[in-house]
């Protein structure tokens, strides 16, 4: 352990919004959808608005990993 190093990239990593449409159908899919994106490493936040079918997420995160989650419970999901 002792000759282990961490070694930066030099990219500056920022926090940022994405947000998508996603059909919801009922208020057990949001639960379903939040429950998925919280257990994602970098999520800060997730807010799920079902009248206007849409999920914004905050966090240090890639967005289509955030877009692959989502899918994996509606597959109608997008950007």
């Amino acid at each position: 352990m002792a000759d282990m190093q961490i070694v930066l990239s030099g990219r500056k990593i920022e926090a940022q919004y994405v947000e998508m449409k996603v059909p919801l159908y009922s208020y057990g899919c949001e639960k379903k959808i939040k429950k998925a994106l919280l257990h994602l490493k970098g999520i800060h936040s997730v807010q799920v608005d079902y009248h206007q079918q849409k999920v914004t997420v905050w966090g240090i995160c890639n967005r289509e990993d955030v877009l692959a989650a989502v899918r994996k419970k509606r597959r109608a999901a997008r950007f």
